[in-house]
């Protein structure tokens, strides 16, 4: 259950702390977390440059958020997994497509999200592997794992270059 809690809230917390200036939705206070400790978590990048996190749901695809993704160029697109290291290390693959949620508006908290499918796949080993999907919404308030390389002090407006790990309650 513990992996399954850690699963729904960390997507969805990464997804959320990218557009959402309230501190209760961002990484304050994080502490550096290895890759292996969250093998599912990948950096999105833009011409190489991280601007998104996401988590790999097979060998193939990434779930991120879909305000990642939309107005962006797919051949500038690629994710790194496996490296808890924002520019370097781990795999780096090309994504082939992305696909936001068909009900989603820019910058709109509903619908929020899109699959990325990768030009080849994945290899798993200890520091990458797929993230397991919960069957069920956690209680509210229940307090979960949230990992990323967003801000880790309120009003920051840089990436931390090591993964960053902190605790959200679910709503």
């Amino acid at each position: 259950m513990y992996f399954k809690c850690i699963t729904s809230l960390s997507i969805f917390g990464l997804l959320s702390a990218a557009r959402d200036s309230r501190p209760e939705e961002r990484i304050i206070g994080g502490h550096a977390i290895l890759i292996e400790y969250v093998p599912w978590q990948v950096s999105l990048l833009k011409n190489m440059f991280h601007i998104c996190g996401g988590a790999i749901q097979s060998d193939r695809v990434i779930l991120t958020a879909a305000h990642c993704v939309v107005g962006k160029k797919l051949e500038d697109l690629s994710i790194r997994a496996g490296s808890s290291v924002l520019k370097k290390g781990g795999q780096v693959v090309k994504v082939l497509k992305a696909i936001p949620h068909a009900k989603y508006v820019f910058e709109t908290v509903p619908f929020d999200i899109a699959v990325l499918i990768l030009e080849s796949p994945l290899k798993f080993n200890s520091r990458v592997q797929k993230i397991d999907i919960a069957d069920e919404t956690p209680p509210v308030g229940n307090m979960t794992l949230v990992t990323g390389w967003g801000c880790t002090n309120f009003d920051a407006n840089f990436s931390w270059p090591i993964l960053q790990r902190g605790p959200c309650a679910s709503r």
